[in-house]
This record gives structure tokens, sequence and C-alpha cells, in this order.
């Protein structure tokens, strides 16, 4: 549930920080990196758990996902173009 809006950000994320013209290669490679990290998690975890319990195999895929996570947000620049605005519930 909570990664059902990741596109959607990425998306705007994308199209308010490339230029134009790129902003459809950029989607490309998220889109494909997504399929090729959630195979690499499934087969990771499947490969673990020849090894070890299925538990801590998700726990360490988790782990790895988590660590890249704090990657990105350390190493990403700056958004430039972001301008944020004030949200008002319930207005149309």
């Amino acid at each position: 549930i909570a990664l059902a809006g990741m596109p959607a950000v990425a998306m705007a994320y994308v199209s308010e920080e490339i230029e134009p013209h790129s902003v459809g290669p950029a989607m490309g490679l998220y889109i494909a990196g997504s399929a090729i990290g959630g195979m690499a998690g499934r087969l990771g975890v499947s490969l673990l758990t020849e090894l070890i319990d299925w538990r801590w195999g998700l726990i360490g895929v988790g782990l790895i996902g988590l660590a890249m996570a704090e990657g990105f947000r350390r190493l990403a620049p700056p958004s430039r173009r972001f301008v944020p605005q004030p949200v008002h519930p319930g207005a149309v």
C-alpha cells in the first residue's frame, strides 16, 4: 500500500527536475530499474533461503533496500524547481 503512489511521485519529480526532452528516457530507466530491483529481491530471497531461514532472507533483502534508500537520500542532488504549496483539505 505504501509503495502504490511511488511511480506517480517519481514521475512528478522527474518532470520537474529533468529537461523535457529527457523525461521519457528517464522514466523508462525508472520503470526498468523497478522491474530489475523487484526481480533481484525475489531471487535474492530465494537464494538466501537455500542457506538460511526464509525470514532472515527477507530481513536481509529489506535491510539492503533500506541501505539503498538511505544512499539515495544522501547522494541525490537537492530539488531545484520544487516550490511547496499549502494544502487545503476539502478544496477542489
